[in-house]
């Protein structure tokens, strides 16, 4: 089908809907759009006069609206010497507009409607979204509208957005799929607009546009930035350009004169509506080629990438998705089982990515240190999986197959989010596509009506897939890249994220050798899948409103059952969660070492054996935690339980591979050695998780235990662990009683388990009353240039109703004004925001303000406690008609109707869980709600939260980045010692001399020291452990901070967490609020009876 079909005028399939009671007028499209067999949505296509087209989705049981504008304006059309305009246009198109001037106004407005808002930038879109309680659509669309038409682009804001766009910048310099992907683009063809910088940063918008005035604050205003965004969006933004998508309550009607009075004053600037370039970047220059990558963290991986045309037209038959579920499968005969057997990988995915005008069929595989030994093996092994395709008759029975399970997966599909679904259809109203298939089209597969011409389709797409037309990619550390023989090159930086690379023309032999036919006999094409449901009928049961909680229909001394049916989603499928506890999964670092790598050898040994299922729409997920090990097994009831005896009987009769053993020890080490690899805000919440959790073992404690376990020992850990047990499974769906308890009993059988003799459950510690704690760490990561503050200020026992509704009421009223203040206002990083924060087994809980940023930890707390100081006064001046707004938003939130299977399973299991069994708390709080007054929330944040209370318990964690914590004279100094200790062939060491008089930061000292290690060739593992001891020396021997002397004498700062942890208090064994009578079954048999933990 011709690309533009989608976008032609076709009279007789529209109906023009004149002017009336002043609303512009629109075109609505006639034909029925295609839907889901089990869709109770209604569907309309739209057209207003000034281009915008728009899909209206009315959703009768709903109680979340949303919206979402995709705009055909990315980084594509940045200006040369503008990289980043586009995204630094979507951060700022949120600081007010003519209709409402405040910059917050728009965000404020959702907070107290049960609301939220984001958007995002691509190579070709811009996508904004928002979602808020329904009654509040019209209101909170006339906002959103009106960015399109009247953006203040406020020159007051300028700058700050430019330190947000900057943030985010930083914050993904240490990611290495960002570095990668920045790579691939420089490397692009020469004057092609993907190799843009398209998140743009401080240096790219101010520099670029010679912005050197100053604002009253001292900092660049940006003036002339703003003309040019001003100048580009006139330019750019038009009418025909966006795709609308409202999903709400009202009618179609309504909803289709809503968007027509709200969107049509956005103005058609004449431009065509989908600007792309049908050149790919991929040249014949670009081809061929081997990019050898360095990557932060320890990993190794290779990505083959093919240049295909732009896919979308192929919407009916999606053959590049057929060949991505030939090469990306990890059955039996699969490429990715075959490349396992050998010890060469972990992980195989292939599909399509791209954008509009075309699209990269990429092949991604994460090796082992063997597979990246290997790596060339590797790729002729990819290559002769291509071939098997090449030579291969594709039967018509696979596309067949496919079909019938996109099909299936579509028409029972969960819902999902109001404004993630908003943002899909939005995003799809421009696919080349008939407008009646804009829901069908992108999400199903077509069974082929002639075999013969669109196998011949494949066959030319295979022709493509040659190493000659290919761009490989090899991801790994610097040392990594060294050992297979990368020594002594050149290497080049990419300019923005820093990645070092280097690129080299495959030779004509080895291109030569991937061209062979094939000749392993273990690789064949997938066999039919026995896992795709036959009974799909669902059975309904009349009931005035669904069950408001599980019952408990099952109990025996080793597990319980507690069980809901389907009655409000009527779909096929069960959700079943069981979870095996155990006392000795996690009794000590050793224990808990042991029972990962039981799961992650479990995983990779029965993984493709249950591939299957995961196509067909069955899922499975084994895991560990403090508790023990669990399976979640969700999708379509028809095949669950046999797929549940499967996995049990597996566990039980698995045999550890010492060869696979081996693999997942090192995949482990080096998960654990890339956890500060992760974004600042992340460790510091784990440091304040780890500190206030019993028990607790560091990283490091971990990390030491690894290296020795065997095979043996860990057969025993299993049987150790299956032989003593508590099974707690939670079972919701479309499966009867009996069969549900049919499955528990199975369950029972094959574990063939002594009950436990003593209660297994998570305990949290608790912080002391009157207390100010700082632990500060030093980030290991050198490259990482933000730092991060976790502040947390213990509340109290969540099981105290009163107390949890009032700070939830004063969590709702900081959260909004912590974000607009910390973020928009005072610019102090990307990350920030307030929330609620649950200790370990949820019987305890307080509140948190994250940040992370490039500010000194101690900084940002002294800005946190501003702020709080400011909310003071807002709380107290607070009038009732707001505080009532912010309990009814509150009230929204907490009774908004579960979406899906999965939310209702996971409300459910947080209760079973952590023993509380409050199955009715929302409505019980919501209830409660009209209790709380002012004066006791203004009561609680004086008491346990301001600074200025004599009584709360206050727990912040720093995390210092290393490119700023400098190292004094004795650490540098010890580091020298264990040099030498180490009796390196270091001819000199010149440390004192290179740097002076100046105490270098960690990162600098790093970098000089890896220079001399280089020239010595010293060996990367060894440089690796002294690099690891480094930031222990620099904190115990810390530089003097004149800096921060006041703010030192405030807190008390935590010198050995151990003995901090042995004076606090530790939670009690969590104890069911609900009645007894509440939860279990008449039916129940069980032996236990009253106010019962489970």
């Amino acid at each position: 089908m011709d690309s533009d079909t989608h976008t032609q005028d076709y009279n007789e399939d529209w109906k023009q809907i004149p002017t009336h009671d002043s609303i512009p007028p629109y075109s609505i499209f006639t034909k029925p759009i295609e839907k889901a067999s089990k869709d109770d949505k209604d569907y309309r296509i739209i057209r207003l006069e000034n281009g915008v087209h728009a899909m209206v989705v009315h959703d009768e049981g709903t109680d979340k609206a949303a919206a979402s504008m995709d705009v055909s304006v990315g980084f594509y059309l940045d200006p040369d010497d503008l990289p980043g305009l586009a995204h630094f246009c979507e951060h700022l198109m949120f600081m007010g507009t003519e209709q409402f001037p405040r910059e917050n106004d728009y965000a404020e407005f959702l907070s107290k409607n049960n609301g939220s808002s984001n958007a995002y930038t691509t190579f070709s879109s811009t996508n904004y979204y928002f979602d808020v309680a329904a009654p509040a659509l019209h209101p909170a669309l006339t906002r959103f509208a009106a960015f399109f038409h009247s953006p203040l682009f406020s020159s007051s804001c300028t700058f700050r957005e430019v330190n947000a766009v900057d943030s985010e910048f930083k914050q993904n310099i240490p990611n290495d799929s960002v570095r990668l992907a920045e790579v691939d683009k420089r490397l692009c063809k020469e004057g092609h607009p993907y190799k843009k910088f398209g998140c743009g940063n401080k240096q790219s918008l101010l520099h670029a546009s010679d912005d050197d005035t100053v604002d009253a604050e001292g900092g660049p205003s940006g003036p002339e930035l703003r003309r040019r965004l001003v100048e580009w969006w006139e330019e750019q933004y038009c009418a025909g350009r966006m795709k609308l998508c409202v999903i709400g309550k009202d009618s179609l009607d309504e909803l289709s004169d809503m968007v027509s009075t709200l969107f049509s004053p956005i103005q058609n600037r004449k431009k065509h509506p989908f600007p792309l370039t049908n050149e790919h970047p991929y040249g014949p220059d670009e081809l061929g080629t081997l990019i050898h990558v360095q990557s932060l963290a320890a990993i190794h991986a290779i990505q083959v990438t093919f240049p295909l045309k732009y896919q979308p037209p192929d919407w009916r038959y999606k053959h590049a998705d057929l060949l991505s579920h030939f090469i990306g499968h990890e059955g039996p005969g699969s490429l990715c089982s075959y490349l396992k057997k050998k010890g060469w990988i972990t992980t195989l995915d292939s599909g399509l990515s791209g954008s509009k005008g075309f699209d990269f069929f990429s092949i991604t595989i994460m090796l082992t240190e063997d597979g990246f030994a290997c790596y060339l093996s590797v790729l002729k092994y990819v290559f002769k999986f291509i071939s098997l395709l090449k030579e291969s008759s594709i039967s018509s029975f696979h596309q067949s197959e496919v079909s019938k399970i996109t099909r299936m997966l579509f028409d029972f599909a969960d819902r999902v989010p109001q404004d993630s679904y908003a943002i899909w259809i939005s995003r799809h109203l421009s696919w080349p596509a008939p407008p009646e298939l804009t829901l069908t089209a992108p999400q199903t597969t077509w069974d082929w009506e002639d075999p013969e011409y669109e196998e011949n389709v494949i066959k030319d797409l295979l022709s493509g897939f040659t190493l000659d037309k290919a761009r490989v990619m090899l991801m790994a550390r610097k040392e990594d890249h060294e050992k297979s023989g990368r020594v002594g090159v050149q290497w080049e930086k990419e300019p923005w994220f820093g990645a070092e690379y280097c690129v080299e023309k495959w030779e004509k032999y080895f291109i030569d050798q991937t061209k062979k036919t094939n000749d392993i006999e273990e690789l064949h094409l997938p066999e039919p899948n026995p896992y795709i449901p036959k009974d799909l009928a669902v059975t309904k049961t009349d009931m005035p409103s669904p069950q408001k909680r599980p019952r408990l229909v099952h109990e025996t001394s080793i597990s319980s059952l507690w069980y809901k049916t389907d009655d409000q989603f009527w779909l096929p499928k069960s959700h079943a969660t069981i979870e095996i506890r155990s006392p000795l999964a996690n009794k000590s670092p050793r224990a808990c070492v042991l029972t990962r790598l039981f799961v992650d050898i479990y995983v990779d040994a029965f993984e493709e054996s249950t591939y299957n299922a995961e196509l067909a729409g069955l899922s499975s997920t084994f895991g560990a935690d403090s508790l023990g090990v669990y399976f979640v097994i969700n999708g379509y009831t028809d095949k669950l339980s046999m797929l549940t005896q499967y996995l049990l009987k597996s566990i039980k009769s698995m045999k550890v591979n010492t060869e696979r053993l081996e693999i997942m020890k090192d995949e482990l080490q080096l998960d654990y050695k890339n956890f500060y690899l992760s974004s600042p805000h992340q460790v510091s919440g784990a440091v304040l998780n780890w500190s206030l959790r019993e028990p607790y073992w560091s990283l490091e404690e971990t990390l030491r235990e690894v290296p020795d376990i065997t095979a043996h020992e860990l057969q025993d850990h299993i049987t150790n662990l299956l032989s003593e047990v508590k099974v707690q499974t939670l079972l919701v769906g479309n499966m009867s009683e009996e069969d549900a308890i049919s499955l528990i009993k199975m369950t029972e059988a094959i574990l063939d388990s002594r009950p436990l003799s003593s209660p297994v459950f998570n305990k949290a510690l608790i912080p002391l009353e009157k207390s100010n704690y700082v632990i500060s760490k030093l980030n290991p990561n050198v490259d990482e240039p933000n730092c991060s503050i976790t502040y947390y200020i213990h509340i109290g026992k969540r099981n105290d109703r009163r107390l949890r509704v009032t700070a939830d009421i004063l969590s709702q009223i900081l959260s909004e004004p912590a974000f607009n203040i910390l973020r928009t206002k005072e610019q102090l990083g990307y990350v920030v925001y307030c929330s609620e924060r649950f200790l370990a087994g949820s019987a305890h809980f307080g509140l948190q303000v994250v940040v992370q940023s490039e500010k000194e930890p101690e900084f940002l707390e002294e800005r946190v406690e501003t702020f709080f100081e400011e909310m003071k006064g807002v709380i107290e001046e607070m009038d009732l008609d707001t505080f009532e707004e912010q309990k009814a938003s509150l009230g929204k939130a907490w009774m908004e109707t579960d979406k899906s299977l999965d939310e209702e399973v996971g409300r459910f299991w947080a209760q079973i869980e952590t023993g509380h069994l409050d199955f009715c708390r929302r409505e019980y709080d919501t209830a409660f709600l009209k209790n709380v007054t002012k004066d006791e929330v203004l009561d609680l944040f004086m008491r346990q939260v301001h600074p200025s209370s004599t009584t709360r318990s206050k727990l912040s964690v720093h995390l210092r980045s290393s490119m700023q914590e400098r190292v004094s004279p004795t650490a540098a100094g010890a580091f020298e010692s264990l040099v030498k200790d180490a009796k390196l062939a270091v001819k000199k060491i010149a440390w004192k001399q290179a740097f002076g008089d100046e105490l270098p930061v960690v990162a600098e000292f790093r970098k000089y020291w890896e220079k001399v290690f280089t020239e010595a060739n010293v060996d990367s593992a060894e440089s690796t452990a002294l690099f690891e001891k480094l930031p222990a020396l620099v904190e115990q021997s810390p530089v003097e901070n004149d800096s921060w002397k006041d703010f030192r004498k405030k807190v008390e700062y935590v010198e050995d967490l151990k003995k901090f942890r042995s004076l606090l208090g530790i939670s009690d064994e969590p104890k069911s609020v609900a009645q007894w009578d509440e939860v279990v079954s008449k039916r129940y048999n069980g032996h236990l009876g009253g106010n019962n933990v489970l």
